[in-house]
């Protein structure tokens, strides 16, 4: 009989036990080999990693809602005033940013960048949000529990954005051919998908003549860049840009984790800590 595994030589990992639903296919081992570095490649890196972080921009079912406590802040819809993007950006000559979802995981750090980039930035969230929205520095809100999103951008005239990113996907139904319609991006201007919608790049592949977008779109995907990951390192390290965690869970609830992540509710990352003794 084979001699168990030096505890050292292995470790804890949660994995899939088949693709789907993940808070159900997550299941924790005990036995999972470490990786040594004798098993590296010539371009691969080992690392310790003491926190996992998880985006609500890809697993959310709804646009936002509650999360951060109501504390005023100009909305618009429902009453709110939100600010005039093209009045002000015209004046200003500023490139005019809209994000749909600004309080997800990935939302917060774009409304940062945004504006350390100099844009004027409209984004979406829910009421209870706006407060954390407008902290990190977004100059316009359009509170989608209480208004049609497009019908407020519209409101804020024709050709008025540079740049719309979409990080829900489906709410509203297609944000691209809606956006099109109303003609509220400039000629110009660039559609980003972070989250996939079929229904949008369908209206993308179309012809302008049948109803299609005339709009570049893109589709995100990360690629690490030296320069800008140093950028970001020189924001955070100034303390222009940071990180908002809505909750941290502990290695062994990383399955709840998922699941909370999943209701849609998160402000900001979600945190699984991996090793607290690498604190």
């Amino acid at each position: 009989m084979a001699a168990p595994p030096d505890a050292s030589s292995t470790m804890r990992a949660w994995q899939m036990a088949s693709p789907g639903h993940v808070p159900s296919q997550l299941r924790l081992r005990t036995d999972v080999r470490r990786p040594q570095a004798k098993d590296l490649g010539r371009t691969d890196i080992l690392s310790i990693v003491p926190y996992l972080v998880h985006d609500s921009s890809s697993s959310s079912s709804s646009n936002g809602g509650g999360g951060v406590p109501a504390q005023g802040g100009d909305v618009a819809g429902g009453g709110g005033g939100g600010g005039d993007v093209g009045g002000e950006a015209a004046a200003a000559n500023t490139t005019t940013v809209f994000i749909n979802s600004g309080s997800g995981g990935t939302g917060t750090y774009m409304i940062q960048i945004a504006k350390l980039l100099g844009c004027h930035v409209t984004v979406s969230c829910s009421t209870a949000k706006a407060p954390l929205c407008r902290s990190l520095g977004a100059d316009a809100i359009i509170d989608y529990k209480t208004s049609d999103v497009v019908a407020e951008l519209a409101r804020r005239g024709r050709h008025v954005f540079d740049l719309v990113i979409d990080n829900v996907g489906y709410s509203p139904a297609n944000l691209y051919a809606e956006c099109t319609r109303a003609r509220v991006m400039k000629p110009a201007a660039v559609f980003v998908v972070v989250t996939g919608n079929p229904l949008a790049i369908v209206s993308w592949l179309r012809p302008a003549f049948l109803g299609g977008g005339t709009n570049k779109m893109v589709m995100y995907l990360t690629r690490a860049r030296r320069p800008d990951l140093d950028q970001l390192t020189r924001w955070l390290d100034d303390g222009k840009l940071r990180s908002v965690v809505d909750r941290t869970f502990a290695f062994e609830d990383a399955r709840e984790a998922f699941a909370y992540l999943m209701q849609g509710s998160a402000a900001g990352k979600v945190v699984v800590r991996v090793a607290a003794d690498l604190e």
